[in-house]
């Protein structure tokens, strides 16, 4: 017969080992659990992440039927009514005939909820329906147009997808400044309004002045030719000519990411002579950064020419003065729809694209 505490050893070793044994057990389940949520997300995480992709794939089709609706649209006409207009112009010998076929497709258009006016109704002379007949004729290759559902304009279009809802704003090639066109004390002093320090805004505007000219000389002395760009590893000289997409501003000395998506807020990229900005899009910090006039200056300037709109007379001989000229030298009140900028905004994201409306392409979105 065993002592009692012998046995009480044996016991509790195995109880030792017993709970050692729970403990190792539930670690493992913890790490399995741990690397199973590592593997695949949680359920909240995937549905998350399901529903901004088909969101974003939503506003992609939303951007494609925008830029169809930016289009004329052409409407087919229903070939029952080109056959009751052929009906029309035959003008068959005899009239019970004419009245039997007439009465025929009134009928059949009429199951469809399609109504006819009477021939009667039509223009008529002593001679007959001749020229109610010529113009119907006429018609009959003709296709009703409908103007575009979109066009350039300040307010946004309001479009609704389901539950979610998005505001469509489209605007025109001059409702920012172009990059490709802006100079240098323009450019200087719009991108001291766009918060960058004035001593970084004026040696970051001379190297984007100098990445698209096609001389040598560094604009200001301050510039950045091919002598700096070719001392890089790797080298790479620059354009000489005008910026073609965003993605090149990287290669630009002084340039960041993040100024780069600055850059494609506040700019566009257009052709080398359109330098003016529209005056109905551009804020005044925008306008006097782009005249160099002082801001009292340009605000009394959009009055006068506000009121010379409305009233056909000028105030006070301001549109008469030098002022006047150097802002119609740098601003506009006409729209340049060769491009297009097209914004689909959601409460969780931005959709941009810029639309070449003259090629009928996508230049840029993101």
């Amino acid at each position: 017969m065993q002592s009692p505490a012998r046995l009480f050893s044996r016991n509790g070793q195995g109880g030792f080992i017993l709970l050692y044994v729970a403990g190792m057990i539930a670690a493992i389940a913890i790490i399995l659990l741990k690397l199973g949520q590592m593997q695949s997300p949680s359920p909240l995480s995937m549905e998350k992440k399901l529903s901004h992709e088909v969101q974003h794939r939503e506003e992609l089709l939303l951007l494609d039927f925008v830029i169809a609706g930016m289009q004329a649209q052409k409407l087919p006409t229903d070939p029952r009514y080109l056959e009751y207009q052929r009906i029309l112009a035959a003008s068959p010998r005899a009239p019970s005939e004419l009245d039997d076929q007439v009465a025929w497709l009134k009928s059949m258009l009429a199951q469809f909820h399609f109504k006819i006016d009477d021939r009667n109704s039509a223009a008529t002379t002593e001679k007959g329906s001749t020229s109610g007949q010529a113009t119907v004729a006429a018609d009959e290759s003709r296709e009703p147009v409908q103007g575009a559902l979109f066009q350039v304009r300040k307010e946004p279009y309001k479009f609704k997808l389901g539950q979610t809802e998005y505001s469509i704003q489209l605007l025109p090639a001059n409702a920012l400044p172009n990059l490709n066109a802006i100079p240098f004390d323009a450019l200087s002093r719009y991108l001291a309004v766009l918060d960058i320090p004035d001593n970084e805004a004026k040696e970051l505007a001379a190297a984007l002045i100098d990445w698209r000219d096609p001389d040598n000389f560094k604009t200001e002395g301050i510039g950045a030719e091919s002598e700096y760009y070719s001392n890089l590893q790797p080298s790479y000289a620059p354009r000489n000519a005008p910026i073609r997409t965003w993605q090149e501003l990287n290669y630009i000395r002084g340039m960041t990411p993040q100024r780069v998506h600055l850059f494609r807020s506040s700019f566009m990229l257009g052709s080398p002579e359109a330098i003016a900005v529209s005056a109905d899009y551009a804020s005044p910090a925008t306008l006097t950064a782009m005249t160099g006039l002082k801001p009292e200056i340009v605000k009394d300037l959009l009055k006068a020419y506000i009121t010379l709109n409305e009233r056909g007379a000028d105030v006070g001989g301001v549109l008469f003065s030098q002022d006047a000229t150097i802002f119609e030298r740098a601003v506009t009140w006409g729209s340049d729809t060769s491009l297009a900028r097209i914004q689909i905004a959601s409460p969780e994201n931005v959709l941009t694209a810029d639309y070449d409306i003259q090629h009928k392409r996508i230049v840029a979105w993101w």
